[in-house]
């Protein structure tokens, strides 16, 4: 157990913080003559930060069905443009990918919708000329036949010759956006929509208030100059909205890459009555959460700080022996699970730092240990055990799915091949152990058999070579 200890410095600066939020707090009430408005004005400030929270998560969830795409557009059942192969791929997996459907659109404009078994001419729709110019594209909003909101996002396919084949598309209820950006709760009941330039409502929280009420600038006895004002300024801006007759606080976040505005309000009578005469509670609520968000984070800060140190690799800023150790003791008795070891290490590792000196070797391990992050850091546990050699703690993992990240890696490797400042192709070698769901052997042997494994692994490419 790692022990946290504050020195007397530390508690000097936290009573010291404590002092000066107390003193600003009893200032700020002295001096407030309207307790009315900075109950507005609070409230304001948390629909900003829900705002601009929901818009990370707006973009996040967008984002990830990009990747999503993007990842299977590499898949060869789908740059092959077979629609035999691609048929029987997105049957096997779309109930995890998160889409309405998926489609498959080549350069002529033949668009194939697999779940459908259905192939339609798109090729004198805008949306052919936009998905063929645009490696990543998200069309407005429309409605489908049974009137389900919905965008598509499309990413373009390279086939292995790196030429552009189609584009593998996806359809996003934006009954799922909706949910996304409702996420956050909010102090006071209020609503939660996206509309685009126009005003017309891209979500809303009843699905149905899309189609019968259209626009938001049509919407009778309102005043929505503050909507118009952020779309038309592209900015983000906090302020009232007039909804017939219904005054609301609001706050309005331009989403660029959309030109669509998300929208956060809460009814203003509310805000009042749920703040009236509570100005004094509301400063002791603010002082509270400042110092427990305070102390919070320094402890967090003390606790990465520690962890960081004895755990880390200061080279790399890889999980070092230390944090391996401990995994595996972690999991030792943990029969419930397959748990796969995957022993590696960098090929003519010494050659570089005999050649072209340990510098060089040091910009090698920083490499590596990125792109094992970004591959095998995404299915498991990466560590640095010492020198070169580099472990991943795997649960649950079939083998050839590690196979397939392998592969990856190398690939990620030879291409940073290109970017070093001296003549040396990056390569590594592997060794892969299996200790199967019920089995009573030691992680400690497993490791070993891996490393062994490697090895051979090593001598064989040697052979090849």
């Amino acid at each position: 157990m790692i022990q946290i200890r504050f020195k007397a410095i530390d508690r000097v600066l936290l009573a010291g913080m404590l002092l000066l939020v107390i003193v600003t707090m009893v200032v700020f009430n002295a001096y407030t003559s309207n307790a009315e408005q900075s109950q507005i004005d609070f409230v304001q400030m948390v629909l900003e930060e829900n705002t601009m929270s929901q818009k990370e998560q707006f973009e996040t969830f967008v984002d990830d069905k990009i990747r999503v795409l993007k990842s299977m557009a590499t898949y060869p059942e789908i740059y092959q443009m077979d629609k035999d192969l691609q048929s029987a791929f997105i049957k096997n997996h779309s109930a995890k990918w998160g889409f309405r459907h998926i489609f498959i659109m080549d350069t002529g404009g033949t668009g194939f919708y697999p779940e459908e078994a259905l192939t339609r001419n798109q090729g004198g729709e805008m949306f052919f000329t936009n998905v063929m110019n645009n490696d990543t594209y998200i069309t407005e909003p429309f409605y489908a036949e049974d009137g389900t909101a919905i965008m598509t996002a499309c990413v373009s396919v390279y086939d292995g010759m790196n030429r552009k084949v189609g584009a593998l598309c996806g359809a996003i209820n934006l009954s799922a956006i909706q949910e996304v950006i409702s996420d956050s709760e909010m102090m006071l009941d209020g609503d939660c929509f996206i509309v685009d330039r126009t005003g017309t409502f891209v979500t809303a929280p009843k699905s149905d208030h899309i189609k019968s009420t259209g626009s938001l600038y049509d919407l009778k006895k309102s005043d929505v100059s503050l909507v118009k004002q952020a779309i038309l300024w592209e900015d983000h801006r906090g302020g009232t909205l007039l909804l017939e007759e219904q005054e609301y606080l609001a706050y309005v976040c331009y989403l660029p890459d959309y030109t669509w505005a998300i929208i956060q309000c809460t009814p203003m009578d509310e805000v009042v009555k749920q703040f009236e005469n509570l100005t004094m509670l509301q400063s002791v609520l603010l002082l509270a959460i400042v110092a427990l968000v305070f102390c919070i984070i320094r402890i967090i800060y003390c606790w990465n700080k520690s962890l960081n140190e004895t755990y880390r690799d200061p080279l790399t800023g890889c999980n070092n022996r230390a944090a391996c150790t401990k995994m595996l003791s972690y999991l030792e008795r943990q029969k419930s699970a397959d748990i796969a070891l995957v022993f590696m290490d960098l090929n003519r590792f010494k050659y570089v730092n005999d050649t072209f000196g340990h510098d060089k070797g040091d910009v090698l391990l920083k490499i590596f240990s990125r792109e094992l992050g970004e591959t095998f850091g995404k299915i498991g546990f990466s560590c640095r055990v010492g020198g070169d050699e580099f472990v991943t703690i795997i649960r649950n993992i079939p083998e050839e799915v590690i196979a397939e990240v392998w592969v990856k890696l190398c690939k990620r490797l030879q291409e940073e091949s290109a970017n070093l400042e001296f003549e040396y192709e990056i390569t590594c070698s592997y060794g892969v152990a299996v200790r199967k769901k019920g089995e009573s052997g030691s992680l400690e042997a497993l490791m070993q058999l891996a490393d062994e494994r490697m090895y051979q692994y090593k001598a064989k490419q040697k052979e090849v070579g």
